[in-house]
């Protein structure tokens, strides 16, 4: 499990700074034109997760907001994103439900008073970001430091009537990049029939192993004639 879970979580880390990348190939500066939306509408279109690029003018009390949708001013940043940051880098959650029927996966990158943006629809982040994804494990993804779960995966629950079968065995680990931490959870009933799975097709490969030399050991037997043990006169 925790293999698959450090697998996922560089998986995630390699999407954001994809979007990250997308960013970085235009030169930054705080002049929103036409050519610079027309940039961002095209990468959008060209990726299903995306929802929107741009890039925002940070000032004290508010935002002149260049993306997809023109340039706009907007209030601060307290009321646009919700995020967590390491160096220049920062990761969160966007609050406004003017352009979306709901808030998106922030990520942006910030470079003195100028924030390179992107919005990603959330449903990627534990979606096809990290899939093939373990049977009957649920998935968390946190902002770091906070206790409450952005985003959960849940599936569908197996119920014991034993207690602490339905308790849960869960491994989180924090990413090295960016300021996110992702945790997979599995009840110790979903282990039990793992376990028992695993030990189940072990035993067949050495049933169907054994089977298969006693039939080589019949033809050979088969192939070399038995010695007669009496005497000629």
């Amino acid at each position: 499990m925790e293999h698959h879970l450090k697998k996922a979580s560089n998986s995630i880390d390699s999407h954001i700074e994809k979007v990250i990348n997308e960013l970085s190939q235009v030169s930054m500066s705080a002049q929103c034109n036409q050519e610079l939306i027309s940039y961002y509408e095209n990468v959008v279109y060209r990726h299903d997760h995306l929802r929107a690029l741009g890039f925002a003018y940070i000032a004290r009390d508010s935002l002149q907001v260049c993306s997809i949708f023109g340039d706009v001013k907007t209030s601060s940043v307290e009321r646009n994103w919700h995020y967590k940051k390491v160096n220049n880098y920062y990761i969160g959650t966007s609050l406004s439900l003017a352009y979306f029927p709901e808030t998106s996966f922030f990520i942006g990158k910030r470079t003195g008073p100028l924030m390179e943006f992107g919005y990603v629809n959330p449903r990627h982040v534990l979606g096809g970001w990290i899939e093939p994804v373990l049977s009957a494990a649920d998935y968390d993804f946190f902002l770091l430091g906070e206790d409450d779960a952005l985003y959960s995966r849940t599936q569908e629950a197996t119920n014991s009537s034993i207690d602490w079968l339905n308790q849960r065995l869960t491994v989180t680990a924090a990413s090295k990049r960016f300021p996110y931490t992702l945790s997979v959870s599995y009840s110790y009933l979903h282990v039990l029939k793992a376990v028992l799975r695993s030990v189940g097709q072990y035993m067949v490969v050495l049933v169907v192993g054994f089977v298969t030399f006693l039939l080589l050991l019949s033809g050979l037997k088969g192939f070399y004639p038995q010695r007669s043990s009496g005497h000629s006169n």
